[in-house]
């Protein structure tokens, strides 16, 4: 019988083309689904739903976050967006903070400028004077670590000077929480961070817009806090307890590891929420028990202990919208490894607490803070960020305008009068009580009706913004008219002439020198032009700051010499310094630049 011998050569070759054919009919369609996303890029499909920042200004040069991208982290709810724009090409002056986290970063109940981050971007103005200071907000309601996760791989591309991060409510009920109705896509981590990564695409984008389910929130009159809850007994050691706990590690390592391999510091700050002033959410007996010893205990005195019960109370309370301690035991122990400094704001607001137990004085819910709790935190964050060799006195706010304070007031009176702080009461019954208190409100006063109208969708906030600062000026109520003028340019931070005007308006009123100076300073860091450097020392002159008004007219001698307005300040400091030869000098230069104009 032959034998016959099999060509191994031959059946090599056979072998290598089929691994050829296989890698081909591989790649092929990868290849083709790569040249039709790119495709749809040139030709600008579903740009603003794939973009996580868009043109905030008709050239182009300055961008900000855009809300249709991020509405896309929920089904059927939009957050509010901060308005904070920021250079597309970052300038040689410019140092960038990039804030991130939920709805206590955005602000909540207030606008976006009277949170933290906005009062932290004053006080930088005038620790880092001399440079452009621009701190962008990337806050947003009910959004947690996944989200922070996101933004802050946006972020990283734009060359930040620093992150700053508050965030670790929300794990449970926030979008992707492990308790939540909100976009939850079951409890698969990985799956959470592909989808997030893949609306990034075209693609994605168009098939999702195709099969996605009709919006399940937002509809209803009920507040987002009682349409978010699916589970809502969430046991301190249990299995969606401990799948929260992992998903903040998780992200935050990851948020930690890419600034550090991007070089850019981060801060980050230890949770705070209100003790002493929230009963717990949930009906459990021994998590009210726990509240009421606390309680008792605060009312004799016993601090130590009633911190105790009333840290006890909130770990039992198995309506997680308060993060349990081992968030901040994670904060403290884990974040400085990871090459992060921790910012402890649960600490600030102990100590600026009644018996070192936060409660009502710092808080206006279960844990958004009031005006004074925002300065507090902007305070906290400001100190690690440095300062520059030409600083000028900073001056802590904590003020709010009429209409601000009234829309806030009306928002958490919406929140309270809703599950989980009011149980049991039927939609027709929440409305109801809602719509009887925008009725009263109405006749409260200017800024009460103004409120009214935006909550309505009557006004916009600017419109209604702009009506109450004219109308207060034309009152002649100066200085709260100034400080309505202050928050409507936040809506409009490229109005320059309405900026300048406002400017011009406050000068003569010494009395409102605290607000114009709060605007001046301000237009100085986006625009050191030779009038807003001398409107900054007049007010700055004029509450005898003189080392301030010295530093600031100094960069105005270097814009013009000869100019008649910083002469004739220059003149005045040097009288109050004591020098009176120097002053006699700068006033006759002033005289003579008089004369020539």
């Amino acid at each position: 019988m032959a034998v016959q011998t099999q060509d191994k050569s031959g059946a090599g070759t056979q072998g290598f083309r089929y691994g050829v054919f296989a890698v081909v009919a591989t790649l092929l369609p990868i290849a083709a689904i790569l040249l039709i996303e790119l495709g749809l890029r040139a030709l600008g499909v579903a740009d603003r739903q794939t973009q996580v920042f868009v043109a905030a200004d008709e050239a182009g040069d300055f961008l900000a976050l855009n809300p249709d991208y991020v509405a896309r982290y929920f089904d059927g709810f939009t957050p509010g967006v901060p308005f904070t724009p920021f250079q597309a090409k970052k300038g040689p002056s410019t140092f960038r903070v990039v804030v991130l986290g939920g709805s206590t970063t955005a602000g909540f109940p207030y606008r976006f400028y009277h949170g933290f981050p906005g009062r932290l971007a004053r006080e930088l103005e005038a620790a880092r004077f001399g440079q452009r200071v621009e701190v962008v907000n990337l806050g947003l309601s009910a959004v947690n670590s996944y989200t922070v996760l996101d933004l802050a791989r946006a972020a990283l591309d734009y060359e930040p000077d620093a992150l700053v991060i508050y965030a670790g409510h929300n794990e449970y009920y926030g979008a992707f929480g492990t308790g939540s109705n909100e976009a939850g896509i079951g409890g698969a981590p990985w799956l959470k961070h592909l989808v997030i990564r893949l609306r990034r695409t075209v693609l994605y984008t168009l098939v999702e817009s195709l099969f996605r389910d009709p919006p399940t929130l937002g509809g209803s009159e009920r507040t987002l806090m009682a349409q978010v809850v699916r589970d809502a007994d969430i046991r301190a050691g249990g299995e969606v307890f401990e799948a929260g706990i992992r998903q903040f590690e998780s992200n935050m390592g990851r948020v930690l590891g890419l600034a550090e391999e991007a070089e850019v510091p981060v801060l980050i700050g230890t949770l705070a929420s209100s003790l002493a002033g929230q009963p717990p959410l949930t009906d459990d007996p021994e998590a009210q028990s726990a509240f009421e010893l606390g309680l008792g205990l605060l009312a004799k005195g016993d601090w130590d202990s009633a911190r105790v019960a009333l840290e006890r109370a909130r770990e039992l309370d198995g309506l997680r919208f308060r993060a349990p301690a081992a968030v901040n035991r994670w904060i403290r122990r884990e974040a400085p490894t990871l090459g992060a400094t921790v910012v402890d704001i649960e600490g600030s607001f102990r100590n600026d607490s009644p018996g070192g137990i936060e409660g009502g004085d710092l808080f206006t819910d279960h844990l958004h803070p009031n005006a004074r709790g925002y300065r507090i935190m902007a305070s906290s964050f400001r100190e690690h960020l440095g300062e520059t060799a030409t600083a000028l006195t900073i001056e802590t706010d904590q003020t709010l305008d009429a209409m601000d304070d009234a829309h806030a007031r009306l928002l958490i009176s919406r929140l309270l009068g809703d599950y989980p702080f009011t149980k049991g009461a039927t939609d027709r019954e929440v409305t109801t009580a809602y719509e009887s208190l925008l009725q009263l409100a109405t006749k409260a006063g200017l800024g009460d009706s103004l409120a009214v109208l935006v909550i309505r969708g009557a006004a916009a906030f600017p419109t209604a913004q702009l009506r109450l600062s004219e109308i207060l000026r034309a009152q002649g109520d100066t200085l709260a008219s100034l400080r309505s003028y202050r928050s409507l340019l936040s809506w409009q931070p490229f109005n320059e002439s309405l900026e300048r005007r406002v400017v011009e308006f406050g000068l003569p009123n010494a009395r409102a020198d605290a607000e114009t100076d709060r605007i001046a300073l301000a237009a100085v860091s986006k625009d050191p032009s030779l009038f807003n450097l001398n409107a900054l020392a007049a007010t700055r002159l004029r509450r005898g700051l003189l080392a301030d008004a010295e530093r600031v007219l100094a960069r105005a001698e270097t814009l013009e010499p000869d100019d008649p307005t910083m002469l004739f300040n220059r003149a005045r400091l040097l009288i109050q310094q004591g020098d009176t030869l120097a002053a006699r000098e700068y006033f006759v230069r002033y005289q003579a630049a008089r004369s020539s104009d």
